[in-house]
């Protein structure tokens, strides 16, 4: 501990909650009450599982106790949460572009080698 640390007498100790915890434990209690929810209600949990990382969504998945309701939310907005069309197209494009330029090396090396 350094010294000023010391001189102000402040006690360092490690994180054991992840910052986001307040966050997660909304959207459970969001999904205990549903259906009973609003509209505002509604769109954050939708919001939360659009940018939610697999494994915070893996762990509501987990607890028996919201499991059952976030099946339910899951297929009453299957359509919100799946991939628009757009969306599609974007990804498919840059992985022809992707392999476009992997072949146009492949090629330029087959050139340059023989």
């Amino acid at each position: 501990m350094s010294t000023q640390a010391q001189k102000a007498n402040i006690e360092f100790r490690p994180r054991t909650e992840p910052v986001h915890r307040s966050a997660d434990e909304r959207i459970f209690h969001l999904l205990a009450l549903y259906p009973n929810i609003s509209r505002a209600e509604e769109r954050e949990i939708l919001t939360f599982l659009k940018n939610a990382r697999y494994l915070d969504i893996a762990l509501l998945k987990a607890d028996r106790t919201v499991k059952r309701q976030l099946d339910l939310f899951i297929g009453a907005h299957t359509r919100t949460l799946s991939f628009s069309a757009a969306e599609v197209i974007a990804i498919a494009c840059m992985v022809i572009a992707f392999l476009a330029i992997c072949w146009l090396l492949w090629q330029a090396t087959m050139i340059g080698g023989a």
